[in-house]
């Protein structure tokens, strides 16, 4: 099996998914609302719950969530008994309106598959600290250091895993969005497949933007997308997103190389700062 990069899958999933963001495609009426417009349902659609639920999310005083995200990287010409490698990327993450400060922690596993010689030894935790207009980055606890425009460092920071991130990167795939309800959540979802993920794929052209330059990939012109699910969950009362589910499967077609990831991220706490721990930075 040729080696891969341990953040490789997370970070292809991000470029991918960041390629078809608000700024890339224009809003169209999703599919839930024109079901609402023929029905004449005053139940809201997709992208209703969403506006609410970006504008809930800029009136929060701070917050805390947690991130994890499981790759599996395969071949289809694996011989009979011969395992793919698997890795697991956890963090936390904790924001404050004021000052304004993002700050993310992630930690990289080696899991099955894995040598001790890989990369993996190279990068095992990365901290990003943003505050205001600054950004520092700590490596493995090396110490903060600031990033400047154009660092190669910066490519960290694409690593956008904020609820409202989450929230606008759904905006873009309206024709394909499912609203349902469980409980007290409006569950909203996207699940394509066949055609529409070919179209997808063919406007997805920015994957070796959010690769750390270290890793040196060669990215193939040639792949195809053969999985994206992707599920919000917001409280019905508050319209807060609580969770988001994603299950992105990619294949690189010159050496049949199969990456999965399965992500998730959980708000853990809102508006409460006793329960917000970011680092301090003079």
């Amino acid at each position: 099996m040729k080696r891969t990069s341990y953040l490789y899958g997370s970070l292809v999933v991000t470029a991918l998914l960041g390629a078809c963001s608000p700024n890339s495609a224009p809003m169209q009426e999703s599919s839930a609302s024109q079901q609402d417009n023929q029905n004449g349902n005053a139940t809201l659609n997709a992208e209703s719950i969403i506006e609410e639920a970006k504008n809930a999310e800029e009136q929060l005083n701070s917050y805390t969530a947690n991130f994890k995200a499981t790759d599996t990287i395969s071949t289809t010409g694996d011989e009979p008994g011969e395992e793919p490698q698997i890795h697991v990327i956890e963090g936390n993450l904790a924001y404050k309106a004021s000052p304004e400060t993002f700050y993310t922690a992630l930690s990289a596993k080696p899991g099955q598959g894995e040598k001790e010689e890989t990369e993996l030894e190279n990068l095992a935790t990365v901290e990003v600290l943003k505050e205001k207009n600054r950004v520092y980055t700590n490596i493995n606890d090396e110490g903060w250091l600031p990033i400047d425009k154009g660092d190669p460092s910066e490519r960290f920071v694409s690593l956008e895993l904020t609820p409202m991130y989450q929230l606008e990167l759904l905006q873009p795939f309206s024709d394909f969005v499912n609203v349902s309800e469980y409980d007290d959540l409006y569950v909203i979802s996207v699940a394509a497949g066949g055609e529409t993920l070919r179209e997808m794929a063919a406007n997805m052209d920015m994957i070796e933007r959010a690769l750390p330059t270290e890793s040196k990939l060669e990215i193939p012109d040639q792949y195809q997308l053969s999985q994206l699910d992707y599920m919000l969950f917001i409280d019905k009362n508050s319209f807060l997103l609580e969770k988001t589910n994603t299950v992105f499967e990619v294949v690189l077609e010159d050496n049949d190389t199969v990456i999965r990831t399965d992500m998730s991220l959980t708000r853990t706490s809102v508006n409460d700062n006793g329960h917000i721990d970011i680092p301090s930075i003079p």
